[in-house]
């Protein structure tokens, strides 16, 4: 009975194989079987036949609500323990119970009230104390988390949420070795669950140990292979590693588990985006988006693949939502009513630009390049300003608007030569500098097949 009220609310541990089917076991052992194997209504229906052979007391009590909050049973779970604090009222685990409820119930403020109490009963309550320990740092206050944690270990030094608490506050304090001490005796206590090897995964691979970090990764896979966030966490070291295939299988693993996660569509959309493969990288992006609209760092790069794929509507849409996010990069204006005139719409080009000029200093290049796109035929001020421009790299974010209004007049040998220039003295992550890349690339490729 013991080990049950001890173990029934503990991580997740993977069955043992060669455990005896639960039906041929005595109740109490058969209930410990439906836990194990992750099976709580069972294990109710379980408790309910024990009933009929052993009167319930205060410790079968205590783990029939702590089996109805694992089955989501939450409003009987809170009836239960009601009942029980009326009997017991300084009963410091009937308290704790009753705060792991107001935690699951999202009861932040309750919670922790409950297991102050609880504390002060019982300064010994390992769980409890973790239990603080969490709450202050939800609070983002990790001096007083460790303090808790430490209390908590003190009082039991295999309790696995202070353990990876306190790896939690030594990685907030950029302490990596300690973190990742941390996380290896949280192995060491439970090493059959899988997120403490995510943990000292984290560590490691902050303080460079990638090989480490994969390996511990591989390992939290293999105990829980349906976890989403442990494929897109190593698909970001394959990254660092430059191991992009095996990045790409992690990720696309990453959306089939979990397709409401939206960083492995993020990340899969850069490495699609990377090696060209534009409609799917589209695809992902927008699934992004759609996730999380308030996820800025998706806009720019999906509203250049629109223009590069020459769908300018699309490609100014999302060129707008990047600079609502972002006000003070003027390019994503720019670039929004440069794909209107792409998409021969002067009109909604000139409204952009009316709406933005005012928001531009008037000695920026930005500003030159705006007058420009409300006159086109008026391009010699700023090729003026591009020629005298001693920065190679604004030089070349002007040229590319002369280069793409030269692509909608039909000069495809002037535009080419712009292109041609800004690839070999455009800033790499300039976005201009990119779209430049990529158009070039189309043009010389349109060349060559037209020869």
């Amino acid at each position: 009975m013991a080990i049950l009220l001890s173990s029934c609310l503990a991580p997740s541990r993977a069955p043992h194989p060669v455990r005896p089917a639960p039906d041929a076991q005595p109740p109490w052992e058969s209930m410990s079987a439906f836990i194990a194997l992750g099976d709580p209504q069972s294990a109710l229906a379980a408790y309910e036949r024990a009933l009929a052979s052993e009167p319930a007391g205060r410790e079968s009590r205590v783990l029939h609500a702590r089996l109805l909050m694992i089955a989501g049973r939450l409003a009987e779970a809170r009836e239960e323990l009601s009942l029980l604090l009326a009997e017991l009222p300084r009963d410091a685990e009937v308290l704790y119970q009753l705060s792991v409820l107001e935690g699951l119930e999202g009861n932040a403020a309750a919670q922790r009230e409950l297991l102050e109490r609880v504390v002060s009963l019982d300064p010994g309550h390992a769980d409890a104390a973790a239990g603080l320990g969490d709450l202050a740092l939800g609070r983002d206050d990790p001096e007083a988390a460790a303090g808790y944690f430490q209390s908590a270990l003190s009082a039991d030094p295999t309790n696995l949420v202070a353990l990876l608490g306190t790896a939690e506050c030594r990685f907030r304090q950029k302490d990596w070795t300690g973190a990742e001490t941390a996380a290896g005796k949280a192995i060491e206590s439970q090493p059959d669950y899988p997120f403490a090897y995510v943990d000292r995964a984290r560590a490691r691979g902050a303080r460079g140990d990638s090989k480490g970090a994969l390996e511990d990764l591989g390992r939290a896979i293999a105990l829980d292979p349906s976890y989403p966030w442990s494929y897109i966490d190593r698909g970001r070291l394959y990254i660092r590693e430059a191991r992009a295939e095996e990045a790409l299988a992690d990720f696309t693993m990453a959306v089939a588990l979990g397709p409401e996660v939206f960083a492995g569509y993020a990340y899969r959309a850069e490495l699609l985006d990377t090696a060209g493969r534009d409609r799917e990288a589209i695809a992902d992006y927008e699934r992004v988006v759609n996730l999380r609209p308030d996820y800025w760092f998706a806009y720019p790069p999906l509203a250049a693949l629109y223009f590069s794929t020459g769908d300018w509507v699309k490609a100014r849409t999302r060129f707008l939502e990047a600079a609502r996010y972002e006000e003070d990069e003027l390019s994503y204006v720019l670039l929004a009513a440069l794909a209107s005139h792409r998409a021969a719409d002067r009109k909604a080009a000139v409204e952009i630009l009316e709406e933005a000029l005012p928001r531009m200093p008037r000695d920026s290049w930005q500003w030159e390049v705006a007058r420009f796109l409300l006159k086109p035929d008026m391009d010699l001020p700023l090729m003026s300003r591009a020629e005298k421009e001693r920065n190679r790299a604004v030089r070349a974010r002007m040229l590319f608007y002369l280069a793409e209004m030269s692509l909608a007049a039909g000069r495809l040998r002037t535009a080419a030569s712009w292109l041609a220039d800004i690839d070999g003295a455009g800033a790499p992550h300039a976005i201009e500098t990119r779209l430049a890349r990529r158009e070039f690339a189309r043009l010389t490729a349109h060349s060559q097949e037209s020869q």
